[in-house]
């Protein structure tokens, strides 16, 4: 399906992308911005003319949450991340100087950081500790996913810093100096060095397109999930205590992969070994 909103109705249309036909459901206001989750299980969705945010169950076609808010926070430019079995999301807000702190899935707000100005953009990626977001200012404001204490980064003595890309392999954060005579800088994601300045004027950049695939954030979402449970034992292209990630993505079945994640004492031997040696892990079907 390709999935749509209506500027003055309140519904969510389905259309179906082999036969053309339209279906619509009901939402409480009309889904004038809104994102589909990386996992492709909800629609979470708000208008400019009402304080309400509404979460979509895509599967049961039904809202599962809604809460009001003030400002409004641009859900198209949301940013994921995972952390402790948890699973969250950030939103700028071009209304109100704040960036905006969601979990998902266990629906709710979790806080409001305050910014110099209203903001576009906010993005991160597994290789960075941070959120980067704009905030109408000279300066990019820094969020630790940790702890989600602000810092200000200062690029530029007068301007606005905006929209934050990554490169596809995390490695590189473009920053734009959103100005006649501006730059984009590339950056280190961890050190927050600058390693080149390329002018550029009005510098406005999707500077890569394998950001925006919801298959890419999903990966992101479940190399998070990796790095946590798995990395210790499982790396991701060589052996180690355990098979890497690549062999077991060429040689079992999706099916068996997560029966061994649920139930390792049951399926070892499916897999070859002669005993169990992989810890049994309580997961949520997000995390899964």
């Amino acid at each position: 399906y390709a999935l749509f909103g209506l500027m003055h109705k309140n519904v969510l249309g389905f259309l179906n992308i082999t036969t053309d036909s339209i279906k619509y459901y009901p939402t409480d206001v009309p889904f004038e911005d809104f994102f589909i989750d990386p996992l492709e299980k909800f629609v979470v969705g708000s208008s400019f003319n009402h304080d309400l945010l509404e979460a979509f169950d895509i599967k049961d076609k039904k809202i599962v949450y809604k809460t009001h808010f003030s400002g409004m926070p641009h859900l198209a430019s949301a940013a994921f991340w995972y952390k402790d079995g948890k699973f969250f999301f950030a939103t700028p807000d071009i209304r109100k100087p704040v960036i905006t702190i969601w979990q998902a899935y266990d629906w709710k707000k979790i806080k409001e950081i305050p910014a110099k100005g209203p903001g576009f953009f906010v993005k991160t990626n597994p290789n960075t500790p941070y959120l980067w977001a704009d905030e109408y200012s000279n300066t990019l404001l820094l969020i630790n996913k940790n702890t989600l204490t602000p810092e200000h980064l200062k690029l530029v003595n007068k301007g606005w810093i905006i929209h934050t890309q990554f490169s596809g392999d995390g490695k590189y954060a473009y920053v734009s100096d959103y100005a006649k005579d501006g730059k984009v800088f590339i950056m280190d994601p961890v050190s927050l060095k600058i390693l080149k300045t390329i002018p550029a004027s009005m510098p406005l950049g999707k500077y890569n397109y394998v950001t925006y695939s919801n298959e890419r954030q999903a990966a992101l979402l479940g190399e998070e999930v990796y790095l946590q449970y798995c990395w210790g034992c499982h790396h991701p292209t060589r052996t180690a205590f355990a098979p890497s990630f690549k062999y077991i993505a060429k040689h079992v079945p999706i099916s068996l992969i997560k029966a061994q994640i649920l139930n390792p004492d049951k399926t070892y031997k499916l897999l070859g070994f002669k005993q169990n040696v992989m810890p049994q892990f309580h997961l949520s079907k997000y995390e899964i």
